[in-house]
């Protein structure tokens, strides 16, 4: 679910550009969450949760995972480079920290179903 994905993206990178395999990370990532949220409200086979975690994996893992640190790396001069990655990677860090800490507790308030929703949201506004 992750690595196929990150493999496909490195072959069209350069093939496509990066601004189009963002929009479909990120269109595919908030598509893929709301069906999420759908598969546990409508408890639907567990099958389908699966497949539908593997789209979201995979939907991220195509362009907005591995594309972050690559635009912010292309986009900063050589001198500001270490400083800007350095930046890029502690917000990452951080972003991702807080997601998976407050995860178990957003679960335990609002149930599987509608926080992925929640997610799904989140995804849309940004």
């Amino acid at each position: 679910c992750k690595l196929t994905p990150e493999l496909v993206a490195m072959h069209w990178v350069d093939k496509v550009g990066r601004r189009p395999l963002m929009l479909v990370s990120a269109i595919s990532l908030m598509v893929s969450t709301f069906f999420l949220s759908a598969a546990f409200f409508y408890s639907w086979s567990p099958l389908l949760v699966v497949t539908f975690l593997c789209l979201v994996m995979a939907s991220f893992s195509i362009g907005l995972g591995p594309f972050t640190f690559l635009v912010a790396s292309e986009n900063l001069g050589l001198s500001e480079r270490a400083n800007g990655m350095t930046l890029c990677a502690a917000i990452n860090r951080c972003t991702s920290g807080t997601v998976a800490l407050t995860a178990v507790s957003l679960y335990e308030s609002l149930g599987s179903g509608q926080l992925f929703v929640l997610y799904g949201i989140i995804g849309a506004l940004s």
